[in-house]
């Protein structure tokens, strides 16, 4: 999970919340956060003052776009970042964003500076 502040239409994310995959199933091409981190997630943004900007996740086919799966399970104004692994690094990411009112994603442009991404 990714945690940070809104600025008019961008998201800064100052926080990582990384969490297992908890699917239970083929966890290749699913994922799920595991309830405890994502409870933990929400009362931190709570507490701190920041939200739940977005969630991150590989993809194990070396795709960088949403799946059909990251589509329907999507929350609207939040954003994906979405990466694929080569021998345990990152070698491609994109950001994903699906607006409100809409059924699909719009791809967004991802800077990082001081430490922050910003999409």
């Amino acid at each position: 999970m990714l945690l940070g502040r809104r600025e008019r239409r961008r998201s800064i994310v100052d926080r990582v919340c990384p969490s297992p995959n908890v699917f239970d199933g083929d966890r290749t091409r699913r994922y799920t956060v595991d309830p405890r981190i994502a409870f933990e997630a929400f009362r931190d943004s709570r507490d701190s003052g920041r939200c739940v900007v977005g969630f991150y996740h590989s993809h194990t086919d070396g795709s960088t776009g949403p799946s059909r799966a990251d589509t329907r399970a999507a929350w609207p104004d939040l954003f994906y970042l979405i990466v694929t692994l080569t021998d345990g690094r990152v070698t491609a990411r994109k950001a994903w964003r699906m607006p409100q009112g809409t059924d699909s994603f719009r791809e967004e442009i991802l800077t990082c500076t001081d430490g922050c991404v910003t999409v």
